[in-house]
């Protein structure tokens, strides 16, 4: 993802779905170290959504299962980063994702 030698080579694809009148319901992007083809797109597709519903949940529970953290995205050079912040703390206490 960089111009130097110990660059890590990546694939990206898109997926977007439609419901029958043509609205899009869907739409998400994926950046991985597999081999993306027309023949591995779609289990690559179901792979990234399950683990952004698993991730998703996980953040839903700790957040409303009394555990009282709040969940924030980070931004930052390197992009965006989910983060449980505990409330009361100094700046909030992160727990990485």
């Amino acid at each position: 993802m960089r111009a130097t030698e110990d660059a890590i080579a990546v694939n990206w694809f898109s997926i977007e779905i439609f419901n029958d009148n043509g609205k899009r319901t869907y739409h998400n992007s994926f950046v991985t170290d597999l081999a993306v083809s027309a023949d591995t797109v779609a289990e690559l597709a179901a792979c990234g959504r399950a683990r952004w519903e698993i991730e998703n949940e996980t953040f839903n529970v700790l957040k409303t299962g009394g555990y009282n953290l709040e969940h924030a995205v980070v931004k930052s050079a390197r992009g965006h980063r989910p983060d449980l912040r505990l409330p009361g703390l100094d700046g909030g206490a992160a727990l990485a994702a």
